[in-house]
């Protein structure tokens, strides 16, 4: 938040000291009924929010230098789950400085905190969601973003982007991560309908394993670029090159012993359980193994009833896998769009390095869209997409494996006790298919305010040789309302009718 903090500053205060600015602000508010609140595997919990979200911006479009300042707070208030209540942050800095005529400098900072992740997951665009494995994970994330423009002439561009990223979760079991990256894209109109150009691009992923030392993951990839216009209304964008994958993996040590619980134990919403081994899902030896898929013990136990302070011990890692941290693929993106009087479509692929899943992966996203203006007012939008996300290169994962046995409390026959811990091997073909669908209708009240009614589906399937099985569905329908004031323009106060 510091770091956050002191960016938004530095973006900041040196063009809000001598410019003028315009305010603008709305508010919107929706009811949203789910039935899998903690998009869980086991356990699904259905309930029904609603949710407040004024934002204001201000911001100077003017000049050689422009700048906006935006924040969005929010508050969702859960019927029944009060413990995944909360405020949710959504802040953007961002500045840009004309150098000369042909060349502009951007920097921009993006801030969101999130009181549940699934619900962050609503909002985002097609793979930018990230996958859940906690029951409530509090999401933070920040995005730092700097690019340089410069046209030759008006049919020669070449731009540079640097960008660093970072992810960070509440629960223990979601990976902490961090993404740092350059490209550089150079772009020449050949004639009226098509342009060419090439881009090149690296790319660093850094995940803080569990017992394990954090580990890296690099992507290099050079494109070719092609548009072509093929009328008005109907334009094909093509780009695809080789990517190499290297990961570090094989470079990492695995320790003789780790410290793990005797008898492990979940907390769901502020109440403690025994784990089910007998709903942990099995590695390819028939072991169970303890992931945050697990079924907990119902009831909940109380006091006495834990397995008290000494339920941690040593286990010797078993096994160490050598795996295979490289490899060679391609990166592409394809997208064609058309338009008609009042429907815009889009198909897209595209294939590139995935930062959803907490592994070093690459993700094929098939995607489709339909914007239809109804009439006047009324419009409506369909959204499918399709996402095979894989993981590049072998990795390690150390898991406890789990039998169910007597508990430390006689109410509980049966809970789940570590056997040891397994050095598991993770192959490049272990991943996750995720299905998500969208159907928005929007009515403008009037050119200021609209009501909306979306239909969300999600659905998520692991797929390969999985040690961490993954079976969810998440369905989601809300309703809400929007409205913008009018804008205010900062030039025409005068600040200095208050007597302070």
């Amino acid at each position: 938040m510091r770091v956050w903090l002191a960016s938004m500053i530095a973006l900041l205060g040196l063009p809000m000291a001598s410019a003028a600015a315009e305010l603008n602000s709305g508010v919107g508010s929706e009811g949203y009924w789910t039935d899998n609140v903690y998009s869980q595997s086991v356990d699904e919990v259905d309930d029904l929010s609603v949710r407040v979200s004024p934002w204001g911006e201000v911001a100077d479009s003017d000049g050689d230098v422009t700048w906006g300042l935006r924040y969005g707070p929010s508050y969702e208030y859960y019927l029944e789950e009060d413990d995944v209540s909360g405020f949710d942050h959504d802040a953007e800095a961002r500045v840009a400085w004309k150098v000369t005529p042909a060349t502009t400098l951007r920097l921009a900072d993006h801030f969101q905190f999130y009181h549940s992740l699934s619900r962050f997951n609503d909002q985002q665009a097609t793979g930018q969601d990230i996958v859940v494995v906690g029951r409530r994970v509090e999401y933070q994330t920040n995005l730092v973003n700097g690019s340089l423009e410069h046209f030759f002439d008006p049919r020669n561009v070449f731009s540079m982007n640097l960008y660093y990223t970072t992810q960070s979760f509440s629960e223990r079991g979601q990976l902490d991560r961090t993404f740092y990256g350059s490209s550089a894209l150079y772009r020449h109109i050949w004639s009226e309908r098509t342009t060419i150009g090439a881009t090149a691009s690296w790319s660093r992923q850094s995940i803080e394993q569990i017992d394990l030392p954090d580990r890296e993951t690099d992507y290099l990839n050079v494109s070719a670029l092609y548009q072509y216009a093929f009328s008005r209304s109907l334009h094909l964008e093509v780009s695809a090159g080789p990517a190499l994958v290297l990961s570090d993996a094989d470079d990492i040590s695995l320790p003789a012993s780790v410290s793990r619980a005797i008898y492990p134990v979940f907390t769901i919403s502020g109440a403690s359980h025994y784990v089910d081994a007998d709903t942990c899902p099995r590695n390819g030896a028939g072991e169970r193994l303890l992931t945050l898929e697990c079924g907990v013990v119902q009831p909940a136990f109380g006091p006495g009833q834990g397995p008290g302070a000494g339920n941690v011990a040593d286990f010797a890692v078993i096994g160490g896998p050598s795996p295979d941290d490289s490899t060679s693929t391609y990166f592409a993106d394809v997208s064609l769009v058309k338009d008609w009087e009042r429907v815009r479509g889009e198909l897209s692929y595209q294939r590139r390095e995935d930062q959803s899943t907490g592994f070093g992966a690459v993700s094929d996203i098939f995607y489709g869209s339909l914007r239809w203006q109804i009439g006047r007012r009324l419009s409506a939008k369909v959204i499918t997409s399709y996402e095979i996300r894989e993981s590049a290169t072998e990795s390690v994962a150390l898991v406890n494996v789990v039998a169910n046995e007597p508990s430390p409390a006689p109410a509980f026959p049966q809970v789940a006790r570590t056997q040891g811990v397994n050095a598991e091997l993770v192959g490049s073909d272990f991943g996750l298919d995720v299905v998500i669908a969208s159907l928005q209708l929007s009515y403008d009240l009037s050119h200021r305010s609209a009501v909306y009614t979306t239909i969300l589906y999600r659905d998520e399937q692991s797929n390969g040789d999985v040690i961490l099985e993954r079976d969810m569905q998440r369905f989601g329908i809300a309703v809400g309302i929007r409205y913008v004031f009018d804008s205010f323009d900062l030039d025409s106060f005068d600040f200095g009718s208050f007597d302070l």
